[in-house]
């Protein structure tokens, strides 16, 4: 459906197991909130980015352990964003420029935060970073500019990338 000109919301059947690279990628037109179901095991690149019109909380599934890149970047989303335990990697620009309110709840189990995964959102509160994260990336956090508090790099971090935590 990749740049389609369907104007409604997008309502996906609770059955459907995975999403595709790119699946609604540039829908300007749909619009409304999001559920993903609950049987959701994959979410491709760039699955939802773009979809400027989309409001509301996300919510990720159970069985999905890997946020994919660009999968809801510069998407209208201005809800808040829940993550479960089991998820270990977040891609490059995974929720860039997406306006996601309230405090950012990262999993406990993460290893990997790429390039710009957080860049530009509208996070409040303190970052607590989990103690298996390993590698967090080029402005991963850049522009988060309400995070607040005291930010501790847990032991097994093996790097931070340039402007990671710019503009906080």
């Amino acid at each position: 459906f990749r740049d389609c000109g369907f104007v409604g919301e997008l309502i996906l059947p609770e059955s459907l197991e995975v999403i595709g690279w790119g699946a609604f990628e540039g829908c300007r037109g749909l619009y409304g909130e999001l559920r993903l179901p609950e049987n959701l095991k994959s979410l491709g690149q760039a699955a939802f980015s773009g979809l400027v019109n989309m409001v509301g909380s996300i919510e990720i599934p159970q069985q999905v352990t890997t946020i994919e890149e660009n999968t809801f970047n510069g998407s209208g989303f201005n809800g808040t964003l829940k993550l479960h335990d089991g998820i270990t990697s977040i891609g490059p620009r995974a929720f860039k420029e997406t306006p996601l309110k309230g405090e950012l709840y990262l999993p406990k189990l993460l290893e990997v935060i790429s390039a710009e995964a957080f860049y530009k959102c509208d996070f409040s509160g303190t970052l607590v970073l989990p103690k298996n994260i390993r590698q967090i990336g080029d402005k991963a956090f850049s522009f988060n500019w309400r995070l607040m508090g005291t930010l501790e790099i847990p032991e097994g971090v093996l790097s931070i990338g340039a402007g990671a935590f710019a503009q906080c």
